[in-house]
């Protein structure tokens, strides 16, 4: 029951009136007019704004918008805040999983209900920004690497870590890798663990991270320099 009640309070805190609120800060504001003119032009390779191009950010956040605002059939404040309330879910699914795993249900239950009460938390899961987005990115990331270097034969893990890593890329460029594989340098020089060595030299996993991170910076090159 306790736990029935925590996912309705979550349901509630990300989607109740998500769209019934007028955008609440000029970056937000920034983003769906972004997504609201490549929505309208019908382009989707390269962000605008005024007109001009906009590439100050990759564009991964912006095509989930342009997603559910082509589902429904139009733009407005609940299809631009949709990725950030569905990031934050799968932000709370993932820490009750692995904690559940890790520590007991309890603990996990008690994980999630402090991510809940978290204001900060809850605002960027209800706002049109890209950081909720990148924070379901890369913590999937450093979970499924976790996953990994505990079940070193389960290469699914790692396969998906990059590719989650590639994907956080695609959404802010390549800071996000400062989040990811910067922590786990450290742990690595420190630890010397074998598996952790494994994990930064497979190749297929750094080809997939470079296949998923780099095609769009790729194709708008190509595409300017057409």
């Amino acid at each position: 029951a306790l736990l029935a009640t925590t996912g309705v309070v979550g349901l509630l805190i990300f989607f109740w009136g998500l769209g019934s609120q007028n955008l609440l800060s000029l970056n937000e504001g920034r983003r769906a007019l972004v997504i609201k003119e490549m929505f309208s032009a019908g382009h989707w390779l390269v962000p605008t704004l005024n007109g001009g191009l906009y590439l100050t950010k990759p564009p991964l956040f912006y095509w989930l918008a342009l997603v559910f605002s082509n589902i429904v059939g139009s733009f407005n404040e609940w299809t631009v805040r949709l990725p950030s309330a569905l990031s934050a879910l799968v932000v709370v699914g993932v820490t009750y999983r692995y904690a559940s795993k890790k520590f007991g249900k309890l603990a996990a239950l008690f994980s999630v209900q402090i991510l809940l009460m978290n204001l900060g938390f809850a605002m960027l899961a209800r706002r049109s920004e890209i950081e909720m987005l990148l924070t379901a990115l890369c913590f999937s990331s450093l979970i499924c690497a976790l996953n990994y270097l505990e079940q070193p034969a389960k290469k699914l893990f790692l396969y998906l870590s990059f590719l989650f890593l590639g994907m956080a890329v695609l959404t802010k460029g390549p800071v996000a890798m400062l989040f990811v594989i910067l922590p786990w340098i450290v742990v690595l020089l420190w630890t010397r663990d074998r598996n952790l060595k494994h994990f930064f030299s497979d190749w297929l996993a750094w080809l997939i991270f470079i296949v998923v991170s780099l095609s769009w910076y790729l194709a708008a090159s190509y595409r300017d320099w057409e």
